[in-house]
C-alpha cells in the first residue's frame, strides 16, 4: 500500500495550480489584426510590477515540471512566463523589464528563422523581425531560458511524420549547436497538438512542452501539453489580474481561445481560397455532360 505520506504528495501536487503565462509581441506598433498578440511595453511593465507587488514568483518551466515529477517544493504564489516566436521586439519591450524585477521567463525561437522575419505574420502586413544569433546570447546572460519552436514555424498537423519530426528534433539541434547549451523545453506553433506530436516531442528528447491548451497548470496536465494562459493586447491590467488569480470572466476566457483558433485557421483559409482561383472554371453544360 502506499504510505501516507505519498498520499499527501499526491493530493498537494494535483492541488497545485501555476498560471503559465502565453505572451506574443510587446510592441506599441503591431500590424493591423495582430493587436490581440502584441502587449505594449508599457503593458508589460505593469503586468511583471503587478506580479512582484504581490508576491509572485516566476519560476523555470525546469522547476515546475521537476514539482511535477519529483515533488520539488514550489515557492508560494508560482507563475511561468513564456513568449512564443522570438520576435524582436522581445529585446526591447520585455527583457529589460524581466531583467530588472529579476523574474524568469522561456522563449521558444524558431530556431531555423533566427535573425529572419516572421513570414506567418505577413498577411497582415510587413513581417515582425525575429530576434538575432546576437540577440539570443545576449539574453541568455539574464534571466531567460531559451526553448524551441520549431525550425520553420509550420502548421505540424499538416506535416508527414517525417517532416513533423524531423521540425520539432531539428531545432533542439539547431538551438544546442549554437547556444551550446541543452534546449529542454519546446512549444507547438499554431495551436497544433495531437497525441501524436506529443510523442514526437516526448522522443526528441525535450523534458516537457508548452500547448496553446488553456487553463492553469496542475497536477492533472500531461507535461507535454502543458496548458497556460494567453495574455493579449485586450486585457486591462485589471483583466490581467483575474487571469492570474484563476477569475476571469467568460468573455475573458473564451475571447483569446476563438482568436487563436483563428490564427490558425488562416492560412488553410488562404490556401483554399488561393486553389479555388486557380481551378479551371468549368461551363454548366459541362458539369450536366458528366
Amino acid at each position: 500500500m502506499l504510505s501516507n505520506k505519498f498520499h499527501t504528495f499526491l493530493r498537494g501536487n494535483r492541488r497545485t495550480r501555476v498560471p503559465v503565462l502565453l505572451y506574443h509581441m510587446v510592441s506599441d506598433e503591431p500590424a493591423p489584426g495582430l493587436e490581440h498578440y502584441a502587449v505594449s511595453p508599457a503593458a508589460f511593465r505593469q503586468q511583471m510590477g503587478w506580479l512582484k507587488a504581490r508576491g509572485y514568483a516566476a519560476i523555470s518551466l525546469a522547476l515546475l515540471v521537476d514539482h511535477r515529477l519529483n515533488g520539488r517544493p514550489l515557492p508560494p504564489r508560482p507563475v511561468v512566463i513564456t513568449l512564443d516566436d522570438g520576435y524582436k521586439d522581445n529585446l526591447y519591450g520585455a527583457y529589460p523589464v524581466l531583467e530588472a524585477l529579476g523574474l524568469e521567463a522561456t522563449i521558444f525561437l524558431v530556431a531555423g528563422l533566427v535573425g529572419q522575419e516572421a513570414f506567418w505574420v505577413s498577411t497582415f502586413g510587413p513581417p515582425a523581425k525575429l530576434l538575432s544569433w546576437e540577440d539570443v546570447r545576449a539574453m541568455a546572460r539574464g534571466p531567460i531560458t531559451f526553448g524551441a519552436h520549431t525550425i520553420t514555424h509550420p502548421h505540424l498537423c499538416q506535416l508527414s511524420t517525417r517532416q513533423a519530426q524531423e521540425e520539432i528534433a531539428g531545432a533542439k539541434t539547431i538551438l544546442e549547436d549554437r547556444l551550446g547549451r541543452e534546449v529542454s523545453f519546446f512549444s507547438y506553433p499554431f495551436s497544433d497538438f495531437s497525441p501524436v506530436l506529443r510523442d514526437y516531442a516526448a522522443g526528441a528528447g525535450y523534458r516537457a512542452a508548452c500547448s496553446s491548451l488553456l487553463g492553469f497548470s496542475d497536477g492533472a496536465d500531461d507535461i507535454y501539453a502543458l496548458r497556460r494562459l494567453i495574455v493579449g493586447g485586450g486585457d486591462s491590467l485589471e483583466a490581467f489580474g483575474r487571469k492570474v488569480r484563476g477569475r476571469p470572466t467568460g468573455r475573458e476566457t473564451l475571447r483569446p481561445f476563438l482568436r487563436s483558433i483563428k490564427r490558425a485557421l488562416l492560412p488553410m483559409r488562404l490556401e483554399s481560397q488561393s486553389k479555388r482561383e486557380m481551378a479551371p472554371r468549368v461551363s454548366n453544360k459541362r458539369r450536366m455532360d458528366h
